[in-house]
C-alpha cells in the first residue's frame, strides 16, 4: 500500500515537475465510508436514532483507515488531503456534539499518524465549513480546502499565515460566467490570497 501510494505521488511529480505541489490523500476519512455504503436517508436515521451504534461503525472504519494513513505517512508527499463530506451548503450536516463525540477523535488519531510521518494535512469537505473550521483545526488539520459556500475571507482573518487556506473559487462562475464575472471572480480570489 505504501509503495502504491508513493508511486502515485511520484507519477504526479513527474507530470507536474516543479510547476506545483502534487497532493495525494484519502477520500473516505470516516463519514464517507458510511455514506458510500448506504445512503443519506439511512445515515441520517442512524445519526438520529442509533448514534452509539454508528459510533461503533466509525470505530471499525477508523481502525481500517489507520493502515491507510500509515501508508500515506510513509510516502514522500509533504502534503496529504483527508476528505470527509460532513457539511452541505447550509453548514454542518450533524450537530457539532455528534462530530465531537464520534468523528473528531478519529480525525485527531488519523492526522497524528500523518504528522508523525512529517506530513501536513489538508481537510476537505463539501459545502459551508464555517461552523466546523475551528474544530477541524483543533483536531490537527494544517489547512482546509473550501468551496465558495465557505467564508474563506473570515477564516483568513483568524488563521491567515498560520494555516493553509486553499480553494474557494466559484467554478460555476469560471465555467459558465461571462468575461466580466469570470474576471471579477479571479480578482476576488487574488485579493483574498494576497491579503
Amino acid at each position: 500500500l505504501s509503495r502504491s501510494m508513493n508511486g502515485l505521488y511520484q507519477q504526479k511529480r513527474e507530470v507536474l515537475g516543479d510547476r506545483c505541489l502534487p497532493v495525494i490523500g484519502f477520500y473516505r476519512t470516516l463519514v464517507m465510508w458510511v455514506l458510500m455504503l448506504c445512503d443519506w436517508d439511512l445515515f441520517l436515521q442512524a445519526v438520529a436514532l442509533y448514534p452509539e451504534r454508528l459510533g461503533e461503525l466509525f470505530d471499525r472504519f477508523g481502525e481500517l483507515n489507520l493502515r491507510i494513513f500509515e501508508a500515506l505517512a510513509s510516502t514522500d508527499a509533504p502534503l496529504v488531503y483527508s476528505h470527509d463530506d460532513i457539511c452541505m451548503t447550509s453548514g454542518a450536516i450533524c450537530n457539532p456534539e455528534f462530530y465531537r463525540r464520534y468523528v473528531y477523535p478519529w480525525y485527531e488519531r488519523l492526522w497524528s499518524v500523518l504528522h508523525s510521518g512529517g506530513r501536513k494535512v489538508i481537510f476537505i469537505s463539501d459545502g459551508n465549513i464555517d461552523p466546523i473550521v475551528d474544530d477541524i483545526f483543533a483536531c490537527g488539520a494544517d489547512g482546509i480546502y473550501a468551496e465558495p459556500y465557505t467564508n474563506l475571507e473570515a477564516i483568513a482573518r483568524r488563521y491567515g499565515g498560520k494555516k493553509i487556506l486553499w480553494g474557494n473559487a466559484d467554478n460555476r462562475v469560471l465555467m459558465a460566467g461571462d468575461h466580466k464575472s469570470i474576471r471579477a471572480e479571479v480578482e476576488r480570489c487574488i485579493r483574498l490570497a494576497w491579503n
